[in-house]
C-alpha cells in the first residue's frame, strides 16, 4: 500500500474545528485549504514526508500497489455478487484469514 491522501483536523472535537487534505499527485504533494492549494514537495523527499505526515492527521488514504489502473476494471462488491468480496471464504473453508495455513504449517514441519 501506498499513502496517497492525508486528510487533517484541527479543532476540539471531530464536528468542531477545520479540515484540510494533502494529496500526492503525478508532480509531488499539495495541500488543499477551502480556496488555497501549496505544493509541500516532490514524493519520496523525506522533508515533504514530515508536512504530510503529523499530529494533525484524522485519517490517512492508501491505495493497493496492485490495483487495477482502470476504474473499469474494478469489479463491483454487492450482497448480490459475493463472490466479487475479497473475503468471501473459500470452498471448504470453515474460517477466514489473510494467512495461506498450508504454507506456514509446512514451514513448520
Amino acid at each position: 500500500y501506498d499513502l496517497f491522501a492525508a486528510v487533517d483536523h484541527v479543532g476540539s472535537s471531530p464536528s468542531v474545528g477545520h479540515y484540510t487534505a494533502s494529496c500526492r499527485r503525478a508532480d509531488g504533494w499539495w495541500r488543499f485549504d477551502d480556496s488555497r492549494t501549496e505544493f509541500l514537495g516532490g514524493s519520496g523527499d523525506e522533508a515533504t514526508a514530515h508536512r504530510v505526515l503529523g499530529e494533525d492527521n484524522y485519517m490517512l488514504l492508501f491505495q493497493r500497489r496492485d490495483a487495477p489502473p482502470e476504474i473499469e476494471m474494478v469489479r463491483e462488491q454487492s450482497h448480490k455478487q459475493p463472490e466479487h468480496w475479497p473475503h468471501v471464504l473459500s470452498d471448504g473453508c470453515t474460517e477466514w484469514s489473510f494467512v495461506d495455513r498450508s504454507q506456514s504449517q509446512s514451514q513448520r514441519s
